[in-house]
């Protein structure tokens, strides 16, 4: 979870500023996507997997 968040903190960064003529382009977008796909499927794992923690009974 802490590196999903770490991916969507630096994307946002990276993504703020456009550089005129860079010498390389950055990946904040790709970052960012990454971050958000992996936060969503940690966090649709700890939903279904939520169930197991509590009895029935």
């Amino acid at each position: 979870m802490s590196t999903a968040m770490t991916k969507i903190v630096l994307g946002r960064i990276r993504t703020r500023f456009t550089q005129s003529n860079p010498l390389w382009t950055q990946d904040g977008e790709k970052l960012l996507e990454e971050g958000n796909s992996e936060r969503k499927e940690l966090l649709e794992i700890l939903r279904t997997n939520s169930n197991l923690i509590y009895d029935i009974d």
